[in-house]
């Protein structure tokens, strides 16, 4: 999975300067750090769904609610921060892209409060997780969130690259 990073000084983030840019609060991020859904060398099994939780900022306005994320494979033994090199598009050898998972988050977002940013931005703050099982030969995948102090659950949709 893709996540993006708070910038630091460091020349790793530095060489990535093409990929920052200031969020909703103005903090500065790099997009396309690496963060991993299974544990290399954990089990799977069909039954095991496997958990990652995400957030996006979205503005109050927003009229399309659904979500992507690629899911990648990393298939060597110690994964980098990042998945591409800095300042092109090709991923890093050991990296592979399995799928892209889709959801409607319409219900998330309606149970979510708007906020104002420091620059006086309507947002919501959107927490879900995305939840995976990895079968045999397939991978299906649900999204969830809390609502209250039970979770909401909406179906997401699997399309193989």
């Amino acid at each position: 999975m893709a996540y993006r990073l708070e910038c630091r000084d460091n020349a790793d983030h530095r060489a990535r300067a093409a990929q920052k840019y200031l969020d909703f609060d103005n903090v500065e991020q790099i997009s396309g750090a690496w963060s991993g859904i299974v544990k290399r060398n954990e089990k799977i099994e069909a039954t095991k769904e496997f958990i990652k939780s995400f957030t996006v900022t979205w503005e109050a306005t927003q009229t399309n609610y659904t979500h992507s994320t690629t899911i990648y494979a990393y298939r060597r033994a110690t994964p980098p921060t990042f998945m591409r090199f800095p300042g092109r598009q090709s991923l890093l050898p050991g990296f592979d892209q399995i799928c892209t998972i889709s959801g409607d988050l319409t219900r998330c977002f309606r149970a979510t409060r708007a906020q104002n940013t420091a620059q006086g931005v309507r947002v919501k703050i959107l927490v879900f997780e995305v939840c995976l099982t990895l079968g045999d030969t397939e991978i299906s995948a649900r999204m969830r969130w809390k609502v209250g102090a039970d979770y909401s659950y909406g179906p997401a949709t699997v399309a193989y690259d």
